[in-house]
């Protein structure tokens, strides 16, 4: 999936040569294909409800995309950035380890709280 600069990105190295009526229709078309615009004011190019609903489509996979989201706000992790020396898999085996024990309590601390209520009521 292409963020929103990677989909006008080229646009810049040949618009300043389009006539004005070609610069309209293409920001017309920008708005729409790529961001899902159609309150621009123009004629509008995508017209069937088929057309809109691929562009909204379209739009929305872009912004629910984990990856382009974090590449846009500088945040991605590549692999290639990973060490592995900083990897402990003894460290990670026993963190997980540590949740699964505190999870267990805790469904056994719910499940005796459960009973101890059960003996309380039949007792009164």
């Amino acid at each position: 999936m292409k963020s929103r600069y990677d989909e006008v990105a080229d646009i810049a190295s040949y618009s300043h040569n389009l006539p004005d009526e070609a610069k309209d229709w293409l920001n017309r078309f920008v708005a729409e294909f790529v961001c899902a615009d159609f309150n621009h004011g123009g004629d509008h190019i995508h017209v069937t409800p088929e057309e809109r609903s691929k562009c909204w489509s379209k739009n929305n996979n872009r912004n629910t995309c984990t990856y382009n989201r974090e590449k846009s706000y500088g945040t991605i992790k590549y692999i290639e950035d990973l060490s592995v020396n900083n990897y402990n898999m003894e460290d990670q085996r026993n963190y997980i380890l540590d949740l699964d024990d505190a999870e267990f309590n805790q469904s056994d601390d719910n499940t005796k709280d459960t009973n101890d209520n059960k003996k309380s009521t039949l007792t009164k």
